[in-house]
Formats: structure tokens, C-alpha cells, sequence
């Protein structure tokens, strides 16, 4: 068999086995959305949306990471409840978390490129990568609810950042933890 036909039966090979990466990705965006609860006097629940999210990004990369974070926006865009709460459709969007939603793609994207190009497991690395993708998604999030909620960017930050600090840092560190396993399920 020639070089041509070894490369196209890999690819077929694991065309299947990125569809099930993606899937198992888009599962678990699913469940950490269900993970979730609200704090008095915010809109916006707490989640573990941006662990899994971030973490499947980084660990792998724009094809699959991207591709599964842009498959769960696509499913509550199109009327499956996979949104905290069990939320879906556009009404989503349009409500107080759809700047998160938006800003989980954004942050995926941005944080599984930089990771692709910086190409390092280093774990400190991995902290940055996270600790930007949070700042991204607050950066979306916290503009939607001014521009289309609370007009006011000091209550925005009070309602849909600060007291969301403190979790996602614990967040952050779990995700340091959790990608040395991720990278080890990626090599197999």
C-alpha cells in the first residue's frame, strides 16, 4: 500500500474516534451545565461550564475542543435544554447568560489556539491559558448584562462577576489538575 492510502486509512480510522471525543466532550459541557445553582440576587448560576469547558479546549485543541463547545451552543440554540437549568433556544441567548454562552466559544477558541501554538504541558502554562479563558468569558458576559440588563457596568460586575471569583479560581485549579489526565487519555 502506498504513503497516500496509509494516510487516508489513519484518517478514516480516526474520524470516529474524533466524533466520539467530541461527543463525550459535548456530554460533559451538558452535565456541568446541570451542575448548577444560583446565589441570591444574581441572574447567573453557578456552574462548572467553564472547567470542562476550558479544560477539553486546551487538552484538545481547535478540532475537537472547539468543535465540542460549538456543538453544545448549537444544540441550545436549537431548542435542547443542555443550558444551565435546562434553558434552550434563542431566549438563551438573549437572557442574562448569553454572554457567557457566547464567550464560552470565544474563550475555547482563543485558549485552544494559544495552547496548539504554545504547545507545552507545563502546568503553569495551563493556569494562564485557564485564567484567560475565564477573563474572556467574563469580558462577554459581563457586556451583555450591562448592555442589555442592568445599563450600569458597576452593577454588572456585582451581579456577574465577583461572586463568581472565588469558585472559579478553584475552578482554574482544578482544571491544572485534571488536563495531565486529560493529555494521557489524549495520547492513547
Amino acid at each position: 500500500m502506498n504513503v497516500v492510502g496509509t494516510i487516508l486509512l489513519k484518517k478514516e480510522r480516526s474520524v470516529p474516534l474524533y466524533i466520539g471525543i467530541i461527543l463525550i466532550g459535548n456530554l460533559l459541557m451538558i452535565l456541568s451545565a446541570y451542575t448548577s445553582f444560583y446565589l441570591p440576587a444574581t441572574p447567573v448560576p453557578i456552574t462548572l461550564q467553564t472547567l470542562t469547558i476550558l479544560a477539553w479546549s486546551i487538552a484538545f485543541g481547535r478540532k475537537i475542543g472547539f468543535a465540542a463547545v460549538s456543538l453544545y451552543i448549537f444544540e441550545g440554540i436549537a431548542g435542547l435544554p443542555v443550558f444551565a437549568s435546562g434553558k434552550a433556544g434563542v431566549a438563551a441567548i438573549l437572557g442574562p447568560t448569553g454572554g457567557y454562552i457566547i464567550g464560552f466559544l470565544v474563550a475555547s477558541y482563543v485558549v485552544s489556539l494559544l495552547a496548539e501554538k504554545i504547545n507545552t504541558r507545563k502546568i503553569s502554562i495551563v493556569f494562564f491559558l485557564m485564567l484567560l479563558g475565564n477573563l474572556l468569558i467574563y469580558l462577554f458576559g459581563v457586556g451583555h448584562l450591562t448592555l442589555l440588563y442592568t445599563h450600569s457596568f458597576g452593577k454588572s460586575i456585582h451581579l456577574g462577576l465577583l461572586p463568581f471569583l472565588v469558585g472559579d479560581l478553584y475552578k482554574i485549579f482544578a482544571g491544572c489538575l485534571l488536563l495531565p489526565s486529560l493529555w494521557r487519555f489524549q495520547k492513547k
